[in-house]
């Protein structure tokens, strides 16, 4: 829910992330990078969601590419061999 940053991550997400750590299942956490945004620069973190009927609906173009360019560092990070190659 994008009205939620203001407050810390729900618990329920946490526990997912620690159980995909447990089982060896990558995952990409970004809610620290959306609440940081939701902080700093509001107008920016508006530009990530579409709202409609006045209800956060699902991201749009602009956090779709921040989601995808999570996902890019990561793999980047853990690709084997990438360390290498810095």
């Amino acid at each position: 829910d994008a009205g939620t940053f203001e407050k810390p991550q729900p618990a329920a997400a946490v526990a997912v992330l620690g159980c995909a750590q447990e089982m060896g299942v990558e995952t990409v956490d970004t809610w620290a990078s959306l609440a940081e945004i939701h902080t700093k620069d509001q107008a920016r973190f508006r530009s990530l969601y579409i709202v409609k009927e006045s209800r956060w609906a699902h991201m749009s173009a602009d956090g779709n590419r921040l989601v995808a360019t999570a996902i890019a560092h990561q793999l980047q990070a853990t690709e084997p061999g990438a360390a290498s190659r810095r």
